[in-house]
């Protein structure tokens, strides 16, 4: 029997943690909490081995520079999660961690995981080519890299509903060089030809396998 990678869940709001313990449970992770008064360093420190740490966002533990020196020493992944809409956690972003928002399902959360784990956050420097990463291809097509080093075309096609008063929705989809697709629907704002590595990201992330 395989060892399932051991994944700790960082959150005061017993919804979200339950949450995200169901959905690494389905995407068979092994989720672990903190005990009672115990603080997030010292759950790192606790728990080994440990692939990746799932943070709320509205923890201090999510801009803390200490957390942060720790999980450093045990290079260790990981992946802020937020509310809808409050996916801009700067501090984290500057450190090239990984910031996602809920609801995700299960596939989605795997591929947040993956994601967070290859990382390697703390060795980010000048040095290193900076992950996400967005460019154009010789063609004009929109390329998106992600932090596993995946490259994924991006494509755009529009949605046909017929109401007048309503605009049409259109579906983004990133294609990966073996063929694999996924799709998320843009919000308003998004996909005006300004896209970022971390929009790209962000979308990225809430994105279903087809």
């Amino acid at each position: 029997m395989s060892v399932q990678p051991t994944v700790l869940v960082l959150s005061d709001d017993p919804m979200s943690a339950a949450l995200l313990g169901l959905l690494l449970e389905l995407a068979s992770y092994r989720p672990v909490f903190t005990a009672e008064g115990e603080r997030p360093e010292d759950a790192i420190a606790r728990i080994r081995p440990l692939f990746v740490v799932l943070v709320d966002g509205a923890l201090d533990a999510a801009r803390s520079d200490l957390f942060f020196a720790r999980a450093a020493q045990q290079q260790v992944g990981i992946a802020i999660f937020t509310a809808p809409g409050r996916a801009r956690e700067q501090h984290a972003r500057d450190r090239g961690i990984v910031v996602f928002e809920l609801p995700l399902e299960s596939t989605s959360l795997d591929q947040v995981i993956r994601m967070a784990a290859a990382s390697q956050w703390w060795h980010r420097g000048a040095d290193r080519r900076i992950l996400p990463h967005a460019e154009y291809a010789h063609d004009g097509g929109l390329v998106f890299q992600d932090r596993t080093g995946q490259r994924w075309s991006v494509y755009d096609r529009r949605g046909s509903d017929r109401r007048r008063d309503v605009a049409d929705p259109t579906t983004r989809e990133f294609v990966s060089e073996i063929g694999e697709t996924r799709q998320t629907i843009l919000r308003a704002g998004e996909g005006n030809g300004n896209d970022s590595a971390l929009d790209l990201e962000q979308q990225f992330l809430r994105a279903t396998p087809v």
